[in-house]
C-alpha cells in the first residue's frame, strides 16, 4: 500500500499496529481538538505513552501530516476492528463545540480523501449516518464507507461541524471520481446522474427543489430555502395571547377613563362667621347692639360704646372647689400666723 503525496511532513508514530488486517473500505475523520499544523498534530502522537495515533494530520493551514502508513492500523477510533478497515485522519479543528476547521483545513480534507480513495481503487464514497447500517453494510470493490469515531466511545468526534458536513463530503468526492452513486442522509443509496438534488424533507421527493450539477448551486439553493422556512422566533407583544379583559377586572377595579371620570366638585372656602355670631368675652367691647323696639336704650359710655353682660352661656358654672378653696383659706389662715420661738436654757436637774 502507498501514502498520499500530498503529506509534505512525515514523522511516523510508533502507536500503531503493523500490518493492518484488513483491506481499507473505510475513512474516519476526526476533529484534532485544536489548531495546529500537521507537524505539530504528528508530534502529538510520537510518545508512547499517548497511546493514540491516526494515518494523517490535516493542518489548519492547510497542511498534511503522515504519522503512520496506510498499510498500518493507527489507535484512533478506540475500535480495532475499524481500526484494521479505515484510514483515519485528524483535522485541526476549534477547541469547544462545534469543534470547526478553517477552509484551507476543509479544502486539504477534501483533497485527501478524494486521493485515498482513488489510489485505493475506489470510485464511490458512501455516507449512511446511521452506525448499525454501516457496520453491517458490505461495500462493493469500488466503495468506500465514512464512519466516525463516536460510533465506538462516549466522544463527540468528529464534531458537529465535520459531522453536518459528511453528505457534502461524500457527495463531493464521489463527483470528483466520476462515481454513479451518492448518498442521502438517511442512509440510502441511490443512482445519481451526478446531479445534487436538494430538498425541503429528504424523504419526500415531492418537496424537492431542484437538482444542479454544481455544487455551489445546490448550496445556494438549499440557503435560499432555509431563508423561507416559516421562523420560529418567539410572537411578538401584539401577537402573544392575553387574559379577556373580564378576567382581569376580577382582579381589581377598573379605572375610570378620562372620558367617564366625573370632575371633581369645587371647594368654596367656608363662609365667615357674621360678626353676630361671634364670641364677645364679657371683658372685650362689643359692636352697639341695634336699639330695641319701645325706645329702650342699654347702659352707654360716653364716646357711643355699650358695656354687654354676659350671656349665662357665657359665664362658668360655679365650682365646688371654689367654695372649699375660699373656706379652706378662711381656717387655715390663723395656722400661716407667725410662731414667736421660746429660748431658754435648760438646767442640769430641772
Amino acid at each position: 500500500m502507498s501514502n498520499s503525496k500530498l503529506a509534505s511532513v512525515t514523522l511516523i508514530s510508533p502507536n500503531k499496529n503493523s500490518p493492518r488486517n484488513k483491506p481499507i473500505d473505510r475513512i474516519s475523520i476526526h476533529c484534532f481538538v485544536g489548531q495546529v499544523t500537521a507537524k505539530r498534530g504528528c508530534e502529538v502522537f510520537q510518545p508512547t505513552s499517548k497511546k493514540a495515533s491516526c494515518n494523517y494530520v490535516v493542518g489548519y493551514d492547510g497542511s498534511i501530516g503522515l504519522c503512520v502508513d496506510e498499510g498500518d492500523r493507527s489507535w484512533c477510533t478506540s475500535s480495532a476492528a475499524n481500526d484494521h478497515r479505515a484510514v483515519t485522519i485528524e483535522t485541526a479543528s476549534d477547541n469547544k463545540d462545534p469543534y470547526a476547521v478553517t477552509d484551507k483545513a476543509y479544502a486539504a480534507l477534501l483533497d485527501l480523501v478524494e486521493d485515498i480513495c482513488r489510489r485505493n481503487g475506489k470510485t464511490k464514497l458512501l455516507w449512511l449516518g446511521d452506525k448499525d447500517k454501516t457496520l453491517a453494510f458490505k461495500p462493493a470493490a469500488d466503495e468506500m464507507v465514512l464512519t466516525v469515531h463516536r460510533w465506538f466511545a462516549n466522544k463527540a468526534c468528529p464534531g458537529q461541524y465535520l459531522l453536518d458536513r459528511h453528505p457534502e463530503i461524500a457527495a463531493e468526492v464521489t463527483r470528483r471520481l466520476g462515481g454513479d452513486a451518492q448518498t442521502s442522509g438517511t442512509g440510502t443509496t441511490q443512482a445519481t446522474d451526478n446531479l445534487y438534488r436538494v430538498r425541503k424533507t429528504w424523504a419526500d421527493a415531492k418537496s424537492q427543489v431542484g437538482a444542479y450539477k454544481s455544487l455551489a448551486n445546490a448550496k445556494r439553493a438549499w440557503t435560499a430555502t432555509q431563508a423561507t422556512q416559516p421562523s420560529m422566533a418567539p410572537a411578538s407583544r401584539s401577537t402573544r395571547s392575553r387574559r379577556p379583559a373580564s378576567d382581569r377586572t376580577r382582579c381589581r377595579s377598573p379605572r375610570p377613563t378620562s372620558a367617564s371620570a366625573p370632575a371633581p366638585a369645587p371647594t368654596t372656602p367656608p363662609p365667615a362667621a357674621s360678626p353676630e355670631l361671634a364670641f364677645s368675652p364679657s371683658w372685650r367691647k362689643a359692636p352697639a347692639p341695634a336699639a330695641p323696639p319701645g325706645g329702650a336704650s342699654s347702659r352707654a359710655e360716653p364716646g357711643g360704646s355699650a358695656w354687654t353682660t354676659p350671656r349665662k352661656s357665657e359665664q362658668r358654672p360655679p365650682r365646688a372647689s371654689d367654695t372649699l378653696m375660699r373656706e379652706g383659706a378662711a381656717l387655715h389662715w390663723p395656722l400661716l400666723a407667725p410662731v414667736r420661738p421660746r429660748v431658754g436654757l435648760l438646767r442640769p436637774g430641772a
